[in-house]
C-alpha cells in the first residue's frame, strides 16, 4: 500500500510491475491522479475501504527506458516544464500548486522541435507538449486525455503544436474539461509503441516525477496487465473485471 501522492505511487509500482503482489492506493499528495484514475477516493477513511473491500483488478503500465514503468501519465515539454516549476512552490496546496506553476512555466516557455513515430506513423514539428496517458488525467485537475483508460491495451496521446503565451492561455482552460480535444492545434492519438526525438533535447515525467531535462531520444510502450491493484467504483477506473 502506498501512502503519498502520485509520485510515492509511482516508486511502489515500479517495485511491483510484474509481481502477483497487490497494490493499493491511500492519496495524501497533490495531485492525486492515479488515485482518480483507480476509481480511490481522497478521504482516508473511504480510501482504506477501497483496501479492504475494493475489487482486485488487473491495469497496464507504461514502459520506458530500461526498466521503468508509470501507471498513470508520462508527459514531455510543457506539461514536465509545469511539474519543474510545481516542485518550487511552498505556499500553496492541490491544484492551486499546478495553476501556479503553469504561470511560472510560461514565462520560460519552449517548444522543441520532435519527431514522433505512433505505431510506426511519423509526426514532426514543434509541440507544446506531448502527454502520454494511460489514466485521463494529469496535475490534479487537468483532463489532457479524457478518454484513456488503463485496461485497453493502449496509451492515449495528447498532442499540442507550438503555440505563444496568448494561445496557451486561451486553450488551457479547456482541458480541465477535456473539451479541449477538438481545439485547433490539438491532435488526440492512441497507440502502443511511441518512439519520440529532439535534437535540441526535451523534459519529461513519468508520474509526477521529473526524469530528465534534456532527453533526446525516449521510447515509450504499453504493456498490458502488468500490476494487480485494488480498485474502486468511478469513471476514471477500469473496473470490467477482476483479476485472476
Amino acid at each position: 500500500v502506498a501512502v503519498g501522492g502520485d509520485g510515492t505511487a509511482h516508486e511502489v509500482v515500479n517495485g511491483l510491475a510484474g509481481s502477483d503482489t497487490a497494490f493499493g492506493l491511500v492519496p495524501v499528495g497533490t495531485g492525486n491522479d492515479l488515485a482518480m484514475a483507480l476509481g480511490v477516493p481522497s478521504d482516508v477513511d473511504a480510501a482504506l475501504d477501497v483496501i479492504a473491500r475494493g475489487t482486485m483488478h488487473r491495469i497496464d503500465l507504461g514502459h520506458f527506458d530500461d526498466d521503468a514503468w508509470f501507471a498513470n501519465s508520462l508527459g514531455l515539454g510543457f506539461e514536465a516544464q509545469v511539474t519543474l516549476e510545481s516542485r518550487k512552490v511552498q505556499r500553496l496546496s492541490g491544484f492551486a500548486v499546478y495553476l501556479w506553476a503553469v504561470l511560472r512555466a510560461l514565462a520560460g516557455l519552449k517548444c522543441p522541435d520532435l519527431v514522433l513515430r505512433v505505431d510506426g506513423v511519423e509526426l514532426t514539428g514543434r509541440r507544446l507538449l506531448v502527454s502520454v496517458g494511460n489514466g485521463p488525467r494529469v496535475g490534479g485537475g487537468f483532463l489532457l486525455t479524457p478518454d484513456a483508460r488503463n485496461d485497453d491495451g493502449v496509451l492515449d496521446l495528447c498532442l499540442v503544436e507550438g503555440m505563444g503565451r496568448l494561445r496557451v492561455l486561451q486553450t488551457l482552460p479547456k482541458a480541465i474539461s477535456g473539451t479541449h480535444v477538438t481545439a485547433p492545434g490539438i491532435r488526440m492519438l492512441r497507440g502502443r509503441l511511441i518512439e519520440i526525438g529532439s535534437r535540441e533535447g526535451f523534459p519529461f515525467h513519468a508520474d509526477g516525477e521529473v526524469i530528465d531535462v534534456a532527453r533526446k531520444r525516449l521510447r515509450i510502450e504499453i504493456r498490458p496487465a502488468m500490476l494487480k491493484a485494488l480498485v474502486g467504483a468511478s469513471p476514471g477506473a477500469a473496473t470490467r473485471g477482476a483479476a485472476p
